[in-house]
């Protein structure tokens, strides 16, 4: 295996293990639509999700991201 190769294969199993993929469906139309959003915008999709994943549940809680984490690890610790 060449050097490059090796360091994919790293960076996948590091990726792998550290990150959760989700997979999304969506009409044509409003994937197109947002893709076109995402042409115009500084956004990658990936990073246009996460930001509004992230901004949904800080509004469904009312606590910053950050504190919404805290306190699902400190429920993962205790269960």
């Amino acid at each position: 295996m060449l050097a490059n190769e090796v360091q994919n294969k790293s960076t996948k199993k590091c990726q792998n293990r550290n990150n959760k993929r989700f997979g999304t469906i969506m009409k044509k139309h409003e994937a197109e639509a947002l893709e076109k959003y995402l042409e115009d915008s500084s956004y990658t999709l990936n990073g246009f999700i996460v930001k509004a994943i992230k901004e949904k549940i800080e509004r469904d809680t009312c606590k910053s991201f950050e504190e919404f984490i805290k306190e699902y690890k400190k429920d993962q610790e205790v269960n």
